[in-house]
């Protein structure tokens, strides 16, 4: 007779004082994989197994630990404020310069002077108007493309 699902997923997790730990497969990220089916990741079935309902949004970890699958540890959150929260910790680098006071060229980061994507992560208009320009210039006058350098440049 197969064992239930739920009873095969608790066989991966080591529980200690504070992280309970996903000991079977994980991505390059550090996140564990369970098929539950079908293939989930492994603390969207632990929030599952403890609420009773999928997570509507991310699950952001207080812990900062991939391969927790603590309930206690998760939250439901939206893109954008699991960016902001990994940025705050310092958790991915990358992200914190998209939480800068200032682009890389100096322009002042303000609710006016950024565009949002859909997936929450925001960019320089002033650096993004200035990109188009003079994309449009190069196409206009068949000069090449030369990326933004911080320089001032003509853009008549």
């Amino acid at each position: 007779m197969p064992i239930p699902a739920e009873q095969r997923f608790w066989k991966f997790v080591f529980k200690t004082h504070s992280c309970w730990f996903w000991i079977g497969c994980v991505n390059e990220h550090g996140y564990g994989f369970f098929s539950y089916p079908p293939r989930q990741r492994a603390h969207h079935i632990a929030w599952f197994l403890a609420t009773g309902h999928w997570p509507e949004k991310h699950l952001l970890h207080s812990c900062d630990t991939p391969q927790c699958v603590n309930p206690a540890h998760l939250r439901e959150g939206t893109n954008l404020e699991n960016h902001q929260d990994a940025a705050r910790k310092g958790v991915n680098p990358n992200l914190i310069k998209q939480f800068a006071k200032y682009c890389k060229y100096g322009h002042r980061r303000t609710e006016g002077n950024l565009i949002t994507s859909k997936e929450g992560l925001r960019a320089c208009k002033t650096c993004n108007n200035l990109r188009a320009i003079r994309w449009q210039k190069a196409k206009r006058t068949g000069q090449p493309y030369i990326p933004l350098s911080g320089a001032s440049i003509d853009l008549a």
